[in-house]
């Protein structure tokens, strides 16, 4: 009993240490996808070069160093040091409101030899702060260029600026990481630094210091281009898919109409950040209320009208990157050819070489397009509620078409919508959807853009992290709302010829959109509604609230692989596909599974069909519906696949500089940091040694406990009695 005593004792003991060690073990976050614990920037090639951030070696250690402001660091990375004396390398953490000074990424590009990483604390008081969403210390700041895209426009060597608040941060390269933490991880770090340090900026090497491993190689770091690191194999193309939604069919002779917006978005970190709440994500949501009014419209009053103009709903991924997604669905429209059809007779719909989920778009080409209204950025206008005049037409060509749609889009929105007093003849569309349109019908087909700008973009933080949810209220639900009802109108009034009949608009859907778009997916009650019971099952608990267009691969490979990539299409697809079907069928579904009958039906069970008139029959809103809506590859049109399976990539040499090509680097998959104490080595070496020497003595107690207790039983069996 009294060993037992002492050994729970000398044990308590033991672990009560263990426990003061825990701060000071070894810790490591993820970096590696959207949802982990840290948010890493990475590198982004184009035809043109590369920009982002790239650690080029494996892994790389240094005491991490906290600075506040930009005179400290400014001062630490001009230090005339030897870029080959690990001694003054350092991991550099700096709070959000250093990093949002352009001139703090100026100065680690232009002096980057003291940098083993960088650490961005994202709570704006640098305090730390549970709130994993960033929130702007400052009053305006976007990351991109003054003229975003603009050498993908009809304007590529313009000087103007659309973007007043543009630091074109974007366009740097750092040859290091750079990761942003929470303020949860960013106050650790420092508790556990400062522990052993005066102050917090100190240039002596002293011990025990902790120590900061930057993990995960950009696999492009040799690369200068996309091509060469496509044909490395090395990087993926910028994209996933868009999606298209033809209201019935297209016959011979109807003109074609329609309303776009992207869904995509950009920022510094796009993998984690890239919500464009008031930019992108709001001119989605106005697109979809729209396409569910038109709907109601096309129940009611349109029944009995004969439709005039066929209606397409597109939604584009990949805009923030040269509108590659609008400008690869507009080329596909006048230049797709199938090579290798998949077995139509066996229910397989589409192309396989090269590889597309449909042909119904063929259907578009050589149709005569009366216009496209695109939508984006409206969530800056009429923030004091009142409406009038906060949207502006732009539109570049003054045709007598042009002059017809100019008239009826005028009339469809009313009073809150103005002409641009830009002049669009000298200073072109703003950097926008409508310039792939501009681009891919010489000017013949009128594209009309409308957003809450006129002469200069009003989102402060365009681009930027902070245009996320906390950004949204009332006053915007109610602008989209109204951008909404002015875009069902304009169909109605082109489609129908009806300019009598008012939309009605369901303007609650508006904010439970934007919380699917820009929110918390896992919570989001309309996808749970649209999407069937697998699909929702699967995309739901990976799908972070980025915007980003993440990296191509054919949709057989993306939904085995890293199928959150086409969540958002997913959803987007789901509702404008029920809306827009050609039948909805009022049979109800829980997966695909239960409409394949109505699948077999509504293609004459695929035997003598052509690939190009196979419908779509999905489980959407829980019902089985015969729809016109389908995905669509959207990454850059200089672009080109080099294998049968598209999932291998090149640059098309041919390509014109309008022709977008960026792609991401690949990574390694430990890609983020560890943090760990660190004693001086004569320190370790001396502890070493002790515990060498006392390793003899571990035997002492169980050899005196195995000698007391053989002595014990002998003395118990000589005091026994003996048998008589």
């Amino acid at each position: 009993v009294r060993a037992a005593v002492v050994v729970a004792a000398l044990a308590g003991g033991v672990f009560g240490s263990l426990e003061k060690m825990r701060p000071f073990e070894k810790r490591c976050f993820s970096g590696a996808q959207p949802m982990d614990d840290v948010a890493p920037c990475v590198m982004m090639l184009s035809a043109e070069g590369s920009l982002g951030c790239a650690q080029c070696a494996d892994e790389l250690d240094a005491p991490l160093v906290y600075l506040t402001a930009i005179e400290e660091l400014d001062l630490f990375l001009r230090r005339n040091t030897s870029e080959a004396d690990q001694n003054y390398l350092r991991v550099v953490m700096i709070p959000l409101s250093l990093f949002v000074n352009p001139q703090a990424t100026l100065l680690m590009q232009e002096y980057p030899g003291r940098v083993a990483a960088a650490l961005v604390d994202i709570s704006s008081t640098g305090q730390g702060t549970e709130n994993p969403i960033p929130y702007p210390p400052v009053e305006s700041f976007s990351p991109a260029s003054p003229y975003p895209n603009r050498q993908y426009t009809t304007t590529p060597n313009s000087t103007y600026a659309w973007n007043p608040f543009a630091t074109a941060i974007d366009q740097r390269i750092l040859p290091f990481n750079m990761f942003f933490v929470n303020g949860t991880v960013a106050t650790e770090l420092r508790t556990l630094s400062f522990r052993f340090l005066e102050s917090r900026f100190s240039e002596e090497v002293t011990f025990p210091r902790q120590i900061i491993q930057s993990r995960g190689q950009m696999w492009s770091c040799a690369a200068n281009t996309s091509k060469q690191c496509l044909d490395e194999s090395t990087c993926l193309p910028v994209g996933s898919h868009s999606v298209y939604s033809i209201v019935g069919d297209v016959p011979p002779g109807r003109e074609v109409i329609s309303v776009s917006a992207p869904f995509d978005s950009n920022a510094f970190v796009h993998n984690n950040f890239a919500y464009g709440a008031t930019n992108e994500a709001i001119a989605a949501a106005a697109l979809l209320v729209a396409a569910e009014s038109f709907y109601s419209y096309r129940a009611s009053a349109g029944a009995s009208l004969p439709l005039r103009r066929t209606p397409v709903f597109l939604l584009f991924d990949t805009e923030a990157y040269g509108f590659a997604g609008s400008k690869r669905f507009l080329h596909d429209v006048q230049n797709f050819t199938c090579e290798v059809e998949l077995d139509i007779s066996a229910g397989l719909i589409g192309c396989r070489v090269p590889y597309m989920p449909s042909l119904q778009f063929t259907k578009l080409k050589d149709k005569t397009w009366t216009v496209d209204i695109d939508v984006a950025q409206l969530g800056n206008a009429a923030l004091n509620g009142d409406l009038s005049g906060s949207y502006y037409l732009h539109m570049l060509n003054e045709t007598e078409d042009d002059a017809f749609v100019r008239e009826q889009i005028m009339a469809a929105f009313g009073a809150i919508l103005t002409d641009s007093s830009v002049n669009s003849a000298q200073v072109g569309l703003p950097p926008i959807t409508s310039q792939a349109f501009e681009l891919a019908f010489e000017g013949r087909v009128p594209a009309a853009f409308i957003g809450d700008f006129d002469a200069e973009f009003r989102n402060p933080y365009y681009h930027a992290m902070f245009d996320n949810i906390t950004e949204l209220s009332e006053n915007q639900f109610e602008a989209a709302c109204s951008v909404a009802r002015g875009l069902s109108q304009s169909l109605i009034r082109l489609a129908y010829a009806d300019y009598e009949t008012a939309a009605t608009v369901n303007c609650s859907l508006v904010s439970e959109l934007l919380d699917c778009l820009v929110g918390n997916f896992t919570d989001c009650s309309l996808a749970q509604q649209f999407l069937d019971d697998n699909t929702y099952a699967v995309l739901a608990p990976d799908t972070a609230s980025t915007n980003y267009a993440f990296n191509f691969q054919p949709l057989p490979i993306t939904t085995n692989t890293q199928v959150e990539w086409v969540a958002k299409a997913a959803f987007l697809e789901s509702f404008v596909g029920y809306y827009n079907a050609i039948n909805q069928t009022r049979i109800r579904c829980s997966t695909f599974q239960d409409c394949v009958p109505v699948a077999l039906e509504a293609n004459n069970n695929f035997s003598r069909i052509n690939a190009e008139d196979a419908l779509n029959v999905q489980c959407f809103n829980h019902e089985c519906v015969v729809t016109n809506s389908w995905f669509h590859p959207a990454y850059g049109t200089a672009i080109i696949s080099r294998n049968e399976d598209s999932s291998l990539f090149t640059v098309d040499e041919q390509a014109n500089a309008q022709q977008p090509a960026w792609t991401e680097s690949l990574w390694d998959s430990d890609l983020g940091f560890c943090s760990f104490t660190q004693d001086s080595y004569s320190y370790q070496v001396s502890i070493l040694l002790i515990g060498l020497a006392l390793w003899p003595l571990c035997g002492i107690f169980p050899l005196m406990h195995w000698i007391l207790a053989r002595k014990a039983r002998k003395r118990e069996s000589e005091e026994l009695p003996k048998p008589v």
